[in-house]
């Protein structure tokens, strides 16, 4: 997006100006802001503290508040809560992002809780949920969501999908609301019959991996032989 010039005012400038709205006027800032469109322009400066309700950020440095909706292009994230909207491009170093848009851009560390990541590169931090769609993943804890593709290169993940998965009362797996025993399981996933996921989707990948994580640590919790063969006891 091409900002124009438009009339940039400073944070005493623009406190006094008719279309300043109270959230604007309520948070601890100072840089440049346009607002003769009636809407929320910020070209540049320092954001300390307070509740971004909407607009478009072209530049500048965050460090601490909500951000509550709006179209973010440029800049640098420190810190504060990321509760929707779109972000362009940039470089996030911490905080904690709850759901929205992210195109582009570089992600360092924090915590990312839902949303839609479209492209960019992951260096650190923990994902607990959310749809990944392409990108660079360098490093970090995955914990759940849903992986379309991009590059892994390096991190960590625990067994997870989109379904809890359960070690059940004697032979059997829970998976989601549906119960079966391990054999029943194993031809099941053998088959084609289908429940909620499509065969053959990173998706469906992703509970069968999980379900043999959990089968495989029933089978030795439950064989004592083959417990005793994993840790190399001998009698």
């Amino acid at each position: 997006m091409i900002f124009k010039k438009g009339n940039k005012m400073n944070r005493e400038e623009a406190i006094k100006h008719q279309h300043c709205p109270q959230w604007l006027k309520d948070a601890t800032w100072e840089g440049e802001v346009d607002l003769e469109s009636g809407r929320v322009i910020w070209h540049s400066g320092v954001w300390e503290d307070g509740v971004w309700h909407d607009g478009e950020w072209e530049d500048g440095v965050w460090y601490g508040g909500e951000w509550k909706g709006g179209v973010w292009h440029s800049g640098v994230w420190h810190g504060g809560v990321w509760y929707g909207g779109e972000w362009k491009g940039g470089v996030w170093h911490s905080g904690v992002w709850n759901r929205g848009v992210w195109n582009r851009g570089v992600w360092h560390s924090g915590v990312w809780h839902g949303g839609e990541w479209e492209d960019g590169v992951w260096y650190g931090g923990e994902w607990k949920g959310g749809v990944w769609h392409r990108g660079v993943w360098h490093g970090g804890v995955w914990c759940d969501g849903v992986w379309r593709e991009g590059e892994w290169r390096g991190g960590m993940r625990h067994p997870t999908s989109r379904w809890e998965i359960y070690d059940c009362e004697g032979d059997s797996v829970r998976i989601g609301c549906k119960t079966k025993t391990i054999p029943e399981w194993d031809e099941w996933f053998e088959g084609d019959e289908e429940f909620e996921t499509k065969r053959g989707t990173e998706e469906f990948k992703q509970i069968y991996a999980h379900y043999r994580a959990v089968r495989e640590f029933k089978l030795v919790m439950e064989d004592g032989q083959k417990y005793k063969e994993l840790l190399g006891i001998t009698e």
